[in-house]
């Protein structure tokens, strides 16, 4: 029941970004994407234009990632990769409910 709006890597992201112009509810990303931008540096970028944006970070590195998110003011969720489809949909659902 959702809608999704994919981008290629980070600079298509911030583009589709722009001309939906940032109405979008949840980022989720890969901590590593091709082509010039993590996905926390996307996740930085769109928060600095909207605080409220709701964040998950997948990966595969789960020590890694922990540790660059855990010095962060702002709330993103993590999920382990690989996932299943119902774990996915579980951090959706949750991220999207929480109202921090």
């Amino acid at each position: 029941g959702y809608t999704v709006t994919e981008a290629r890597n980070g600079i298509d992201a911030l583009e589709k970004w722009k001309a939906a112009d940032g109405r979008f509810d949840l980022l989720l990303t890969d901590r590593v994407m091709p082509e010039q931008m993590t996905g926390l540096e996307l996740a930085d970028r769109l928060r600095a234009r909207r605080h409220d944006l709701r964040v998950i970070v997948t990966s595969g590195y789960s020590a890694e990632l922990t540790s660059r998110v855990q010095g962060r003011a702002v709330d993103i969720r993590l999920l382990q990769k690989p996932c299943s489809s119902r774990d996915l949909a579980e951090a959706v659902a949750g991220a999207l409910a929480d109202r921090r």
